[in-house]
């Protein structure tokens, strides 16, 4: 059974759905941007690297157990776990995203055990240009991670 507050909240939202429309795409537009994000902990080490070119969707669905990464929000708030971002917009293409992603859990994942499912990127790059390799660590290696807030 509904109380008043839910009831209330659905008529609101009736009402207002347009609007409501109208602002998640255009957030989800100001955020269509491609970048790196880090799950870390109070000491800075690194639990997971993903990439994504949709910021807030992504973090929302790893935040709502709607990814691969199984985090309880128990085990989150035990292991004082925090998302940290870069944007990465000097690159041309998602397999320069997905680069710059296997990099990092490359060289995190030799610190610690990473909680990605590690997929085997090498492959995949094996046709890239060396120099184009040598760029996309350049910025991997240059990237000033801000801390994410919901």
């Amino acid at each position: 059974m509904e109380n008043s507050y839910q009831k209330y909240g659905k008529k609101f939202y009736e009402e207002n759905k347009d609007y409501f429309k109208n602002y998640y795409a255009k957030y989800d537009d100001d955020l269509k941007r491609n970048a790196i994000y880090l799950l870390k902990d109070a000491k800075d080490k690194v639990w997971y690297v993903g990439a994504t070119s949709k910021l807030y969707r992504r973090i929302n669905n790893h935040i709502n157990c709607n990814s691969s990464l199984r985090l309880t929000k128990e085990t989150f708030k035990e292991l004082n776990l925090h998302w940290e971002y870069a944007y990465v917009d000097s690159i041309n293409s998602k397999e320069e995203l997905l680069y710059i992603e296997s990099y990092l859990i490359d060289k995190f994942g030799k610190e610690n055990e990473l909680l990605n499912e590690y997929e085997p990127y090498k492959n995949k790059f094996k046709k890239m240009d060396g120099l184009v390799k040598v760029y996309l660590e350049d910025i991997a290696e240059g990237l000033e991670f801000k801390i994410y807030e919901r």
